[in-house]
């Protein structure tokens, strides 16, 4: 900011988890039951490892899946879902070591490189992060929450216009993909810094020009909260003069009612008053 994950920092990202197993990990491990003599399936390892992060129990999956790279050494997916369960325990540098290994044995997967950007992220090297983000977005520019993601570093680096253009673009293929959802995902929060209340002021300033005034309305009452010093300028602001006919941005920011239309008189049909 799939199965997102809430990081560190209060910022939620888009972290990759329920990706394909890969070949070599399908075969499944029967199992005996003492009424049935034949063999029932059992889940796959992969299968199995999800239940574990889904429940978050973190060290029975990191031990399962410890367990299963003695034996599939070549698997990427079992070191992102190994990268995941050390990121979720704030073993980053563990989880930066094990995403990099899945990247080495699949080079191809955004999935794996956007997660890399989340380590990053989480440890304040937005940089780096941000550099992770436009890679994924280059293998796979059809992810809403790579483009999220990468808003959120840049805007962290204080790179406002390259951040925004990076949520235009999240909103462009999901008008949900910047706030919470339910389910299997939630997205990114505040980026880190101390620009906050600018951060919901531009995007408030963002969801005006796309039409999007409710959302723009929040976004803004988010940043005159947190007193955002230039809140005035959404006064004479042309891409806020939407938002400004709103009778809750009116009493905001202390401006009278819109004032109503005049009453138009229509003439009587048969000539009279």
């Amino acid at each position: 900011m799939k199965l997102h994950k809430r990081t560190a920092l209060g910022s939620t990202l888009a972290l990759g988890l329920l990706v394909g197993w890969g070949p070599g990990l399908g075969a499944q491990i029967p199992a005996y039951s003492s009424n049935d003599a034949r063999p029932t399936p059992l889940l796959t390892v992969g299968e199995r490892a999800d239940i574990f992060l889904a429940r978050r129990d973190y060290a029975a999956a990191i031990r399962l899946l410890q367990d299963a790279i003695k034996h599939h050494q070549a698997d990427a997916s079992i070191y992102n879902r190994l990268a995941i369960a050390d990121q979720q325990t704030n073993n980053l540098g563990q989880a930066e070591k094990n995403y990099k290994n899945a990247i080495k044995r699949d080079r191809h997967s955004a999935t794996y490189v956007n997660n890399l950007g989340t380590v990053y992220y989480m440890r304040r090297k937005y940089k780096a992060a941000a550099k992770q983000f436009s890679k994924a977005l280059r293998l796979d520019n059809t992810k809403a929450t790579y483009y999220v993601n990468l808003g959120g570093a840049e805007f962290s680096q204080k790179h406002f216009q390259p951040a925004l253009a990076a949520y235009r673009h999240a909103i462009e293929i999901d008008p949900n993909s910047l706030f919470p959802a339910t389910g299997n995902g939630t997205l990114v929060a505040d980026p880190a810094g101390s620009d906050t209340p600018r951060f919901h002021y531009d995007l408030s300033r963002l969801f005006c020009s796309m039409g999007m005034l409710d959302d723009a309305l929040h976004q803004f009452r988010q940043a005159y909260e947190q007193h955002y010093r230039d809140i005035k300028k959404s006064l004479t602001d042309p891409q806020f003069a939407p938002l400004r006919m709103r009778p809750e941005y009116r009493v905001l920011m202390g401006l009278p009612p819109v004032p109503l239309p005049p009453a138009v008189v229509h003439a009587d049909p048969q000539g009279g008053r």
